[in-house]
């Protein structure tokens, strides 16, 4: 399914945990998820001439990102992901997956994030400041960013700034960074993930989501129950720092017996006789290093 639907294929799956942001994160299940879910992404991109299957790495087994076409068949956006479908999809209210991809695209072209982006318009949407589910004010204020004006700086500079700009307290962030596709107050090692990366509200540094695990041999609990998250955020924050610094992708897998693969690896290649337990401290110092540029430039635990 991952290679087929790729990351769009967990909007239901979240959906159906009630872990999917809607609504400036008001709700956790959204009744139209089946319109921007992963099913839909493939039925429009096959029958648009779009392409599926495609690999940001040349020799990635999983290939799961695409090709978006609009509805003449031109090139829309590459590739439509998961994170971006639920920051500009179900939080915005905006149920047309042609409305999210061109979003996308804008996004691309001006260079700005489409998590903080969507999360920034939730909040504009919550406070009255947009209708929700008007895309084409979204496509306008774009547009204004693209510009420089004044009301693009406010919307341009992230969710903390708008808020602040508008005096507006329900602002979703970790750190001055939104929140991304899973709910917190749903999945609970995400929480413990958002609370003490060095990044804020960073999905990609220890994602507990469904399917994934931090060793095929521990017992972490159910995501949506507190038992074992510490351990299970704590250990996936490790794998994953060390899978970042060699260049993988961590759809390989960040876990105990990932590691092993990587030390070998690491042994093969360089030859020396580093054990996983060496690995892991370069892991460890990574997050240390991290933690102490935040304590220098004034960024609290």
């Amino acid at each position: 399914n991952f290679s087929i639907y790729g990351t769009p294929n967990m909007v239901r799956g979240i959906n159906a945990y009630g872990g999917l942001p809607t609504k400036n994160f008001r709700m956790g299940s959204y009744d139209k998820a089946i319109d921007i879910s992963g099913e839909k992404l493939h039925e429009l991109v096959t029958a648009r001439g779009g392409r599926k299957r495609v690999p940001c790495s040349p020799t990635c087994v999983i290939k799961c990102s695409n090709i978006f076409m609009d509805e003449n068949g031109n090139h829309l956006t590459s590739s439509l992901e998961y994170e971006t479908i639920f920051a500009n999809g179900s939080n915005l209210l905006i149920d047309n997956l042609d409305h999210i991809a061109r979003i996308d695209h804008l996004c691309d072209d001006v260079g700005i994030d489409t998590i903080e982006f969507g999360v920034t318009m939730g909040v504009a949407m919550d406070a009255g400041e947009v209708p929700w589910g008007d895309a084409e004010r979204v496509f306008e204020l774009i547009g204004e960013i693209r510009k420089g004006s004044e009301i693009g700086k406010i919307f341009g500079n992230g969710v903390c700034h708008l808020g602040e700009k508008l005096n507006y307290k329900r602002i979703p962030h970790v750190k001055r960074q939104g929140i991304s596709g899973y709910d917190p107050r749903v999945f609970k090692a995400m929480s413990v993930t958002y609370a003490t990366t060095p990044m804020g509200a960073d999905h990609t540094s220890g994602a507990a989501i469904p399917g994934r695990v931090a060793s095929q041999t521990k017992d972490y609990g159910e995501l949506t129950e507190n038992k074992g998250k510490i351990d299970l955020s704590y250990e996936l924050q490790i794998y994953t720092a060390v899978l970042d610094s060699m260049g993988c992708c961590y759809f390989i897998g960040p876990s105990w017996e990932t590691m092993e693969i990587i030390t070998g690896a690491l042994n093969a290649m360089y030859n020396i006789n580093l054990k996983r337990e060496d690995v892991l401290k370069i892991g460890k110092q990574i997050i240390k290093n991290e933690i102490e540029f935040n304590d220098k430039v004034g960024i609290s635990q």
